[in-house]
């Protein structure tokens, strides 16, 4: 079965090299930092990842689709800058610090995996971003959330009006690519 293509900035579907009938852009023209995720990665067989939303601290916001529902989603990735380091170019696996860091890197990591849970037990409220799903893979976890919100026009002309399907990657300590379904 062959992948359809993705525009990198959107996530509209498009043919391969060509312009984006939602935001006018090529996928060619987006050149992501050293320590970004590549346009074109796919977690776990299913999430595609896009471009940068934003970048703070602790983590890196990505634009991206859910490949198996065909979703617009956003991943957030537990990437604290001044506790671990990535060269995608070389690999996309995470490597935190030595020292002190190591066990503050952890405690966050810890932290948003603990979010994470909590948030999957609050699926059904309106304002509170859901937890759908999260794993582990690259040394970093992810968690699938569903969230209501006017925002929804950053990801696209086309998305569900209302809705955000959202990918929150975390920075985890070990490799797995087991999903954790949380009920």
């Amino acid at each position: 079965m062959e992948r359809k293509s993705y525009c990198p900035y959107c996530m509209t579907p498009v043919s391969e090299n060509e312009i984006c009938s939602v935001c006018g852009l090529t996928a060619g023209t987006y050149i992501p930092s050293p320590h970004h995720l590549p346009p074109g990665t796919v977690l776990m067989d299913r999430y595609l990842i896009g471009r940068v939303l934003g970048e703070g601290g602790f983590g890196i916001t990505y634009i991206g689709c859910d490949l198996r529902l065909e979703l617009k989603v956003a991943i957030k990735e537990y990437y604290p800058v001044d506790r671990a380091t990535r060269n995608a170019s070389a690999s996309l696996e995470v490597t935190n610090f030595i020292g002190p860091s190591a066990k503050s890197f952890e405690r966050g990591k810890h932290k948003f995996l603990s979010e994470a849970q909590v948030m999957a037990k609050l699926d059904k409220q309106n304002v509170i971003v859901s937890v759908r799903d999260f794993f582990e893979i690259n040394n970093t976890a992810d968690s699938l959330t569903i969230r209501r919100s006017k925002t929804t026009e950053r990801f696209g002309r086309r998305a569900e009006p209302g809705r955000i399907t959202m990918v929150r990657v975390f920075t985890a300590g070990a490799v797995s690519t087991r999903p954790t379904v949380q009920g």
